[in-house]
């Protein structure tokens, strides 16, 4: 758990559809290699984090969830 910062670009190579950080948003696995805002809703969902700002992620770990 911590911190990672990224640049613009980093960020949009890793978010599902691009872009960067959305402040206060949770973020989840998504497809391979991927992070996303917006929950699973189905199969298994696990909350890998917190945006603090549109660059920097603040891990929180989560259990996996069963759906």
């Amino acid at each position: 758990e911590g911190t990672i910062n990224n640049t613009h670009a980093g960020w949009n190579n890793i978010i599902e559809g691009g872009g960067t950080l959305m402040s206060g948003s949770r973020y989840y696995i998504a497809s391979p290699g991927r992070l996303s805002a917006t929950a699973p809703a189905s199969g298994y969902s696990k909350q890998i984090g917190i945006a603090a700002s549109e660059f920097e992620l603040d891990i929180r770990i989560n259990p996996t969830i069963k759906l």
